[in-house]
């Protein structure tokens, strides 16, 4: 039996029964549709809302300007910030014109799939200083895509398993072969994907070093010596050439004087010509002379003046040993047969040590206090450079490290020999010198034999007084 319904409810039912035909209800839960049967309410069929035409058109607006955005972002960054995969890359344009290999670095941030590109600058390269050639963003798989109108973006992008070693990049046309990556990289894809990347491929990309090109040495100019023609060659603002200093002091006034007569006499007035040929050890210049010789009808005097000439058979400089008696040597177009020497070119020639450069190598210290003053007056600046190389930051310089300095100077002295030229330079025996006391004591280098002798003096006084402690010990 149904209860009696108030005139109020049966009015709200009535009204409530209106309002559903002009606004059927979508949907209805079952405990509403079961209230509805009870109070005689009949539930009509589920439609849904009618569409509104502004919302439709605002809604469309929207997808078309509003790109599309990931709602995973935040744990993403959470757990993916300061995470980046780091390869490199190779881009080939040698198929363009003046193209070539040029190398990159390829960055995956994982937070959010975007690629960075940045060029490895070689030096001298040529390249501007701009880093990146492809700022950070995502990198479209098919580059044609980008291209589209505003709505219509490209379907796919990279994502990190896409690059793998020996894989080729297509971005934005280009063509960018991975040969490597680092060691994050590969424990990322062993741990995220199980998968082992390949060994570094830089053997593929690695080009054979260019061969630098032969420089030929042009002939002489005319111009001075050769040497003067070859600093033409190796500077454009032409320096003179550097003359070996330890050799012009130790062979200076040193001759090799050969007798020589011509090997291919034109005429027999020249038959009996005999000439004086010279060799000069301190700059290997070779000069000739005809003495005068009574009623032979040619006036003697110097035929050939003092210059480096080469050897037809070596194509080098004359050397002291291109003088053998009995031999042929030519000079200057003119054949000589060498017929004998004087005696201290005998003495030189029958030495063990005959180059020059073994008789330089008997230095006294007297020598090499010459030496090193001659250096001193010729590149100062050289000293000094070398002194700026070695100091301690007190601008000081150890004995050790002067030895070294003297050696770059061609001073070379053995251990035991070292030692007074070392004192010159240490008088107050703190075991350092500075370039100020090294100058100080190259003014004062014409009392160095003095030094010396006063120093051998004192060590034969010193040597009689611990004999003598050594006799008392015995005693």
């Amino acid at each position: 039996m149904q209860a009696e319904r108030s005139p109020s409810q049966t009015a709200t039912s009535s009204q409530e029964t209106s309002t559903s035909a002009l606004f059927p209800s979508p949907c209805t839960s079952p405990h509403v549709a079961l209230a509805r049967r009870n109070e005689g309410i009949e539930q009509g069929e589920q439609v849904n809302i009618p569409s509104d035409p502004y919302i439709m058109r605002r809604k469309a607006a929207e997808e078309k300007t509003t790109p599309k955005k990931d709602i995973d972002r935040r744990r993403r960054f959470l757990d993916f910030n300061r995470k980046v995969l780091r390869f490199y890359c190779m881009w080939d344009d040698r198929e363009r014109l003046y193209g070539e290999r040029r190398p990159f670095t390829l960055h995956f941030y994982l937070e959010d799939d975007t690629v960075e590109i940045c060029e490895i600058h070689m030096p001298n390269d040529g390249r501007g200083s701009f880093s990146k050639m492809l700022r950070r963003q995502k990198l479209p798989v098919n580059s044609k895509e980008a291209l589209q109108s505003i709505g219509h973006g490209p379907s796919e992008h990279y994502k990190d398993k896409d690059f793998i070693i020996g894989n080729k990049v297509d971005v934005f046309g280009r063509e960018f072969f991975v040969y490597d990556c680092d060691d994050f990289t590969r424990s990322h894809f062993l741990s995220k994907y199980n998968i082992t990347q390949p060994p570094p491929l830089t053997d593929r990309i690695r080009t054979p070093a260019a061969e630098p090109p032969a420089r030929t040495i042009p002939p002489p100019t005319g111009f001075g010596s050769e040497e003067d023609s070859l600093a033409c060659m190796y500077s454009l603002v032409p320096k003179q050439p550097k003359k070996d200093g330890r050799k012009l002091i130790e062979m200076q006034g040193k001759a090799l004087r050969f007798l020589g007569k011509f090997e291919d006499p034109q005429g027999e007035e020249e038959m009996d010509r005999k000439f004086v040929i010279s060799f000069f050890l301190a700059d290997d210049t070779v000069s000739v002379f005809e003495p005068p010789q009574q009623n032979s009808g040619i006036v003697g005097g110097k035929f050939l003046e003092r210059i480096q000439m080469k050897n037809p058979k070596t194509g080098k400089n004359y050397t002291a040993q291109d003088f053998p008696v009995g031999e042929v040597v030519e000079v200057n177009a003119f054949r000589f047969r060498i017929l004998d020497c004087d005696n201290f070119t005998k003495k030189f020639l029958n030495n063990d040590e005959t180059t020059v450069d073994a008789q330089l190598r008997k230095l006294t210290l007297h020598d090499s206090m010459k030496l090193l003053r001659h250096k001193f007056d010729e590149d100062k600046e050289a000293i000094r450079l070398a002194f700026l190389a070695y100091q301690d930051g007190a601008g000081e310089v150890k004995l050790e490290r002067l030895s070294d300095i003297l050696s770059m100077f061609h001073v070379d002295l053995a251990e035991e020999e070292n030692e007074p030229l070392l004192r010159w330079f240490d008088l107050d025996r703190k075991g350092t010198v500075s370039f100020a006391g090294f100058c100080d004591a190259m003014e004062r280098s014409s009392q160095f034999p003095n030094f010396l002798a006063n120093m051998q003096m004192e060590k034969i006084r010193r040597t009689p007084v611990a004999s003598s402690a050594g006799d008392q010990t015995l005693k």
